[in-house]
């Protein structure tokens, strides 16, 4: 009996590829996982890239959510094949097609709150509250000018 279980993690290499398959969609994420250790005293960084295939649901949490840099961790099966090009050249591929995803952090300057308000814009907006509090605004008054910018 044979198990073919493979758990993923890395981050996201490039923004994912969406597309229609019949009536079912697909997307392709290109993840690197890069190892760091010592050999022989100096330090070395090895990244494995592969691309994850997931579908219908997960495709859709993807296409809405996933953007490249991102932290995610993927458990599915490896699948390894080959396939030939017009050309008549046999190329192969090793990819996962991925059962579950696990969303990580984002990249740094965006925001996992707020519906991915960038970083930046939160501390303006938040240097704007105290701006407005140090020159006799009230609190709540600073913080309504603070919301109704954030939902424009």
């Amino acid at each position: 009996m044979g198990v073919n279980v493979l758990i993923f993690s890395g981050r996201v290499g490039v923004e994912p590829v969406i597309s229609m398959v019949g009536d079912k969609k697909k997307a392709v994420v290109r993840m690197a996982n890069t190892e760091r250790y010592k050999s022989k005293g100096e330090k070395v960084e090895k990244t494995t890239w592969l691309d994850v295939e997931v579908w219908d649901r997960l495709a859709n949490v993807v296409e809405e959510y996933v953007v490249k840099g991102q932290e995610l961790t993927f458990t599915g099966k490896l699948d390894m094949g080959s396939y030939e090009k017009e050309d008549g050249q046999k190329h192969y591929y090793t990819r996962m097609k991925a059962s579950s995803m696990e969303l990580g952090n984002k990249p740094r300057g965006e925001s996992e709150a707020g519906g991915g308000v960038p970083t930046e814009k939160i501390k303006g907006l938040i240097e704007q509250a105290l701006h407005l509090k140090n020159n006799g605004i009230e609190d709540g008054t600073a913080v309504a000018v603070v919301l109704q910018s954030l939902s424009e």
